[in-house]
């Protein structure tokens, strides 16, 4: 029952972040017109890689990540 909540919780939470990203998403979007979308998409990728890189390090994964690598 308590874990029924918490997830319906979440879910609304998740229902809000996507509401109020397709509501500022036009601004986003007329914001970057100038900019072609292939280094939108650039931009992208390489500022999620750096994120995720300083995430990993932050939660001390590193090590796991690396074995992933040797695979």
């Amino acid at each position: 029952m308590m874990q029924d909540h918490a997830e319906r919780r979440a879910g609304i939470w998740f229902a809000l972040a996507a509401y109020g990203y397709w509501g500022v998403a036009p601004v986003y979007f007329k914001f970057v017109e100038f900019a072609s979308p292939l280094e939108i998409v650039a931009h992208r990728v390489v500022w999620s890689v750096v994120l995720l890189a300083m995430l990993i390090m932050a939660r001390g994964q590193l090590y796991t990540l690396r074995r992933l690598g040797k695979r």
